[in-house]
């Protein structure tokens, strides 16, 4: 049978002046003896009482004194970090947790924000008044409230880890609230500028003759995918009537999940899929200009609205005041069917705005609770 390992051993150290004062030893975090403490008792049956309450709180065992830069040293390195290999073996199959491409995101935030500031302060010593402290300096630097709770909540996770794991005794994030955010709300397009926009008379005129980026464009207006959404359709998910998102597509990380990590399908109109035909049959990605191998690039689709929209007489100036952009798509398209009085979970289950709890509720749709998003769908072109 395997020896048995006790909590601690307790040992008499003699002093100077002759007294025998009682010591222990346990093991650390990470499995090592620890240095000889004393328990400040001259009795064994006293000694062991320290011991064993020590050990009820759990503080027999001594957290070591970690540097913030230590602990933060593979943290979001997608091949050395702890917790996103954590993350990815309690996923479930084909949906993973946590995206190479976040990961890079908040290794980045890691290294220009929290480590210049953390790095040299003990893990266990980082209070909720140092990190306020470092929040308002990130606003006093001219970040927004909005890009600063996105940082926060790097700092949220890894802290969170670190006490889940028992490298410090609470988490400080627990007293932190986020800051009010009061960015600016992303423009929407009228129904007017849809029609301008895809007039089938426009292609020349207002999209320079470039179908392809129109109907990229036509279609985040009838559905409100996402443009890494758009861009991942390959031939096999294109269906009657709808289209398969079951990816999104990254320039720098490829094919992978879609942003929520759920698989749907989005009803998309007649008029839309026969614009998409010329662009079918290649196997491969539909939107392409290398025969399906690869996508379009995502900044040149959204620069060629931004040109379309100088075209119908939205200036630049007016553009940015709107604050238009590609992802007003989804805007769009989402107020036109909150408009029209489409049902919250259906029109969440096309959006892929679908939380938790809903999906438990509305776990399959058959395409018949669509009929009205199609109709809704198709008089966006009537004049």
């Amino acid at each position: 049978m395997p020896r048995y390992r006790k909590d601690y051993v307790l040992y008499p150290r003699r002093m100077k002046n002759g007294t025998s004062v009682w010591y222990y030893r346990t093991y650390d975090e990470y499995g090592q003896r620890t240095t000889g403490r004393s328990t400040g008792q001259i009795n064994k049956t006293l000694a062991e009482r320290y011991c064993n309450d020590l050990l009820k709180r759990g503080e027999l065992i001594p957290v070591k004194e970690t540097l913030f830069r230590n602990y933060a040293a593979d943290w979001w390195l997608w091949d050395r970090c702890l917790y996103i290999r954590g993350r990815l073996a309690r996923s479930k199959a084909g949906k993973p947790a946590i995206s190479k491409n976040y990961a890079k995101e908040m290794r980045s935030v890691l290294q220009q924000y929290i480590l210049p500031y953390f790095e040299n302060h003990k893990l266990a010593n980082i209070s909720p008044h140092l990190i306020e402290k470092w929040m308002f300096g990130l606003l006093d630097k001219g970040l927004s409230p909005k890009r600063v709770n996105n940082i926060l909540s790097c700092m949220r996770v890894m802290l969170g880890e670190a006490h889940r794991v028992g490298l410090i005794k609470g988490n400080p994030f627990r007293a932190v609230r986020p800051l009010a955010d009061n960015s600016r709300e992303r423009g929407v397009f009228t129904i007017d500028e849809v029609r301008k926009l895809f007039n089938r008379e426009n292609i020349g005129p207002v999209w320079g003759g470039h179908l392809l980026y129109r109907v990229i464009n036509e279609l985040a207006a009838v559905s409100g995918m996402r443009q890494g959404e758009i861009l991942a359709i390959r031939d096999g998910d294109l269906h009657d009537g709808y289209i398969n998102v079951a990816h999104s597509w990254n320039p720098q990380f490829g094919l992978g999940p879609t942003k929520t990590r759920q698989i749907r399908d989005v009803p998309v109109p007649i008029r839309v899929i026969d614009d998409m035909q010329l662009f079918i049959g290649t196997g491969g990605f539909v939107f392409s200009f290398n025969n399906g191998r690869t996508p379009a690039t995502g900044s040149r689709v959204t620069n060629w609205l931004y040109r379309a929209l100088k075209n119908i007489d939205i200036s630049e100036e007016e553009r940015r005041q709107r604050n238009l952009t590609f992802h007003s798509w989804r805007h769009f398209f989402n107020s036109v069917m909150r408009a029209r009085q489409i049902p919250a979970p259906i029109l969440q289950r096309v959006t892929g705005h679908t939380t938790t709890q809903m999906l438990e509720r509305y776990t399959h749709f058959d395409l018949a609770d669509f009929v009205e998003i199609a109709k809704i769908q198709e008089q966006m072109f009537e004049h």
